[in-house]
């Protein structure tokens, strides 16, 4: 079968912070603004908890079968988003039919681990959200308002905008990344500083 460009994306519940990773081969503005996701349990606890409340919190097209395959299931194992409560998912996710059951022993590839860095820059999803977004931020202080640079303890740096948000997709502690605590580094952009410029 041929393979279709195919979006990998996070959905998140944004009451209940339930987290749900995916794929479409749909369009974009399908994904962002009409696609709420799939998955048993993912769809129950948006009848339980209210489907408005989903948000995109990242996503990304992938025009190569090989390279989706690869990234979603080092993605499903590096998340453990089958496992960890704070995922819906019911199993890892193949990037081409919904699901697999993963590769026993298998060790992805430098390019693999590279892309996976790459798209841990963080791409918030579509203008309406970020709209939404910049309505409710107060003042241009914001630490959601900002493009941030992060180092982490073990000197990966990523860049984001968004603060808050990244760190919840990430499973980080924000007050630790916020305030560069615990070998933590986080720098606001234009003013070389971050919530706190010393790690404690």
């Amino acid at each position: 079968m041929e393979f279709k460009p195919t979006y990998l994306y996070i959905k998140q519940h944004s009451l209940t912070g339930m987290k749900y990773f995916g794929k479409t081969s749909r369009s974009k503005e399908f994904l962002l603004e009409k696609y709420k996701g799939s998955g048993k349990h993912w769809t129950n606890h948006l009848k339980k908890h209210g489907e408005e409340f989903v948000t995109t919190i990242w996503y990304e097209l992938f025009d190569n079968k090989d390279d989706c395959i690869e990234f979603a299931e080092f993605f499903s194992e590096e998340a453990n988003i089958v496992k960890s409560k704070k995922w819906a998912n019911e199993k890892p996710e193949s990037g081409i039919d919904g699901g697999s059951n993963g590769r026993i022993g298998w060790v992805p590839k430098q390019e693999t681990r590279n892309l996976w860095i790459k798209q841990r820059t963080g791409r918030v999803a579509s203008k309406n959200t970020k709209e939404k977004m910049s309505k409710k931020r107060q003042g241009k202080d914001n630490p959601n308002a900002l493009k941030w640079t992060i180092v982490d303890p073990d000197k990966n740096t990523y860049i984001c905008k968004g603060l808050r948000q990244f760190c919840r997709a990430m499973d980080w502690k924000y007050g630790i990344v916020y305030n560069s605590r615990n070998g933590w580094i986080s720098t606001k952009e234009g003013t070389g500083k971050g919530g706190r410029t010393k790690n404690d």
